[in-house]
């Protein structure tokens, strides 16, 4: 155990180190500037710090104290190593905490807000808890950013979330003179020592897509933007592993690897930004086409909350081209290519509500689609970090919570998608359907997995049943067969999976609904949806939610008032009436709550 000492003069003096229970106390004789005093400490039978969803985030306290001055940090006890090797594939990149090898699942995080004097602990908890709620266990600090406050980090240590870090360039051709370059030393030497204790930093990272700038300066001939890069780059590299050799150095984002040339973004070898669908414009079965090895962004746009443009519209304008949300919306074409994904999946929505509703669908089974597919690659795949977690104003964005922390339908999705064990049909090569299972937990797990066909008036078509078993940590195909074997049509009908696994201890259940050709073919039936709502008991509310036809991507919300449920946007089918509970800010009675109620689904929110 290392402390550093900065002294103004010589001085001999005793520096008291506490933890885990125990004192030592080393004297050291200082000199002027830097000093490092060492000691050690023997902890048996350690408890281990995990990420969320792997075990707990055990937290030791470490004091240290010289010259009337101590510092106390918490520490966290583990075995934290972010690899990259060569193997059949290509090249892996993957986090691997106490032996386990973590399929990473996150999203990548901005700053929370523009002021950065508004930023406080109670913020940073509740869009962090958020995240942990949708089963994340990662974020990724983007470069264009900022280096966060203390608190960010101690409350990823505290809510096992781990971090990708980013140093803070982005997109840029950084100038390289000498006091430029040694003002990037000096910073990072202070922000690297600054974070380093903190066990929940997987990896640092040079920076975001600045090298995506040397295969340009390339193909124009120009040299000197090429070597500008690269002294740049080794300068902020030099000064990372100077200031913590015990984590690896990722040199820019994306990247084949620690010592590749940069510039490269392939999807069998290290990270890869996958834009192929939202700037590229390919349809949602694009991201059958990848494998990647590591995913560290990949999104598509959304407008937020229908209480949030409430706010910014102040309830006045209608109109999603009006010029207020237009100014809401800093993407170019972003408005464009949702109304465009619209034309191609669904029949148009009637209201602007409706507008507003249907665009968190079209993101929501974006992302849904890239993910499931990847977790049925591990191990080739071992992490997806969508972009993003969160906005830092009241936008149309790719965001999955809105600048007010409300879940957007992606969010809820989210919960679902990076679950510690999920059932998928892959529909990718025509006429076939793959039922696949995979699992983040460290045990066997047996069980059933049902499909059954239904056509959209709720009837049912057809089923099949098969066993499943799958070991610690695998995805695994549970069967492949033709789309006739139990659809008869894909206009009329519709798959729903049910997945049933137990382990020693623990019982998992997951549920999927799998539409066979674009949405807007589909002849949906009209679905009436019945609601009750119960509580609270300890704040707790209840919402009780039954159709008489099924209806896909309910959505329930009210109307001035946020709250956050233990499900939505989901299937619900008929006779299988459903339960949630929510919280909301406030104190509103029922009968408030009642009158806001509004349930939107997708066949409610289509033009006839």
């Amino acid at each position: 155990m290392d402390a550093e000492l900065d002294s103004i003069a010589e001085a001999e003096l005793p520096v008291s180190f506490s933890f885990n229970g125990e004192n030592r106390i080393v004297p050291v004789r200082l000199s002027h500037g830097l000093n490092v005093v060492t000691t050690e400490f023997e902890v048996e039978n350690p408890r281990l710090w995990y990420p969320a969803g792997y075990g707990k985030q055990e937290l030791y306290e470490l004091r240290v104290a010289a010259d009337g001055s101590a510092v106390t940090k918490r520490i966290a006890l583990r075995d934290l190593k972010a690899v990259s090797e060569e193997d059949e594939y290509g090249r892996s990149l993957k986090i691997r905490v106490n032996g386990i090898d973590i399929f990473v699942k996150g999203a990548n995080w901005i700053p929370l807000d523009s002021r950065p004097q508004t930023y406080t602990r109670d913020r940073y908890s509740k869009l962090l808890s958020a995240a942990v709620a949708a089963n994340m266990n990662c974020l990724r600090v983007w470069g264009g950013g900022l280096y966060e406050f203390d608190d960010f980090y101690d409350l990823c240590d505290e809510k096992g979330l781990l971090i990708w870090q980013d140093c803070m360039f982005a997109c840029s051709l950084y100038r390289t003179d000498e006091p430029f370059l040694d003002l990037i030393s000096r910073e990072i030497e202070y922000q690297v020592k600054r974070l380093r204790d903190h066990g929940s930093i997987a990896l640092w990272c040079g920076d975001n897509e600045c090298g995506d700038l040397v295969p340009r300066a390339l193909a124009d001939g120009d040299l000197n933007r090429v070597l500008w890069y690269d002294r740049f780059n080794q300068t902020v590299g030099k000064a990372v592993r100077k200031a913590d050799p015990t984590r690896l150095f990722w040199p820019t984002s994306p990247c084949d690897g620690p010592d590749a040339p940069p510039g490269r973004n392939t999807a069998s070898r290290g990270d890869m930004h996958n834009w192929s669908v939202w700037h590229g414009g390919k349809g949602f079965d694009a991201y059958y086409d990848l494998k990647p090895r590591f995913c560290s962004e990949f999104g598509f746009q959304s407008f937020p909350a229908q209480n949030t443009v409430d706010w910014f519209t102040e309830g006045k304008t209608r109109n999603v081209t009006s010029p207020v949300m237009e100014f809401h919306q800093r993407n170019p074409a972003g408005n464009s290519k949702i109304v465009e994904m619209f034309t191609r999946c669904f029949r148009f929505p009637e209201t602007f509500e409706d507008f507003i509703y249907l665009s968190q669908v079209q993101q929501a089974i974006a992302i849904k689609i890239g993910v499931e597919y990847w977790r049925t690659l591990k191990p080739l795949c071992m992490g997806t970090i969508y972009w993003q977690l969160n906005d830092n104003w009241p936008v149309a964005s790719w965001s999955s919570l809105d600048c007010f922390g409300n879940w957007k339908q992606l969010h809820y999705h989210a919960k679902r998608f990076f679950a510690p064990v999920i059932g998928t049909v892959i529909h990718r090569a025509e006429g076939v359907l793959e039922l696949w299972v995979s699992s983040d937990v460290g045990e066997t797990l047996t069980g059933i997995l049902q499909l059954s066909a239904f056509t959209f008036s709720g009837a049912p078509a057809g089923k099949m049943e098969i066993p499943v078993e799958i070991g610690p940590y695998e995805a695994a195909e549970a069967e492949r067969f033709p789309i006739n074997r139990l659809v008869t049509s894909v206009e009329h009908e519709f798959l729903y999976l049910e997945l049933e696994l137990h382990g020693s201890q623990k019982q998992y259940s997951y549920r999927n609904e799998t539409f066979l050709t674009e949405y807007k073919k589909c002849e949906l039936a009209q679905a009436h949806i019945s609601s009750e709502i119960s509580g609270p008991e300890n704040g707790v509310w209840q919402l009780r939610l039954a159709t008489d036809h099924p209806a896909f991507y309910v959505f329930a919300e009210f109307q001035g008032i946020q709250a956050v449920f233990s499900d939505n946007s989901f299937t619900l089918l008929p006779g299988r009436p459903i339960t949630l509970t929510f919280q909301v800010e406030g104190t509103p009675s029922r009968s408030d709550l009642k009158e806001k109620l509004i349930i939107r689904h997708l066949q409610s929110c289509y033009a006839d």
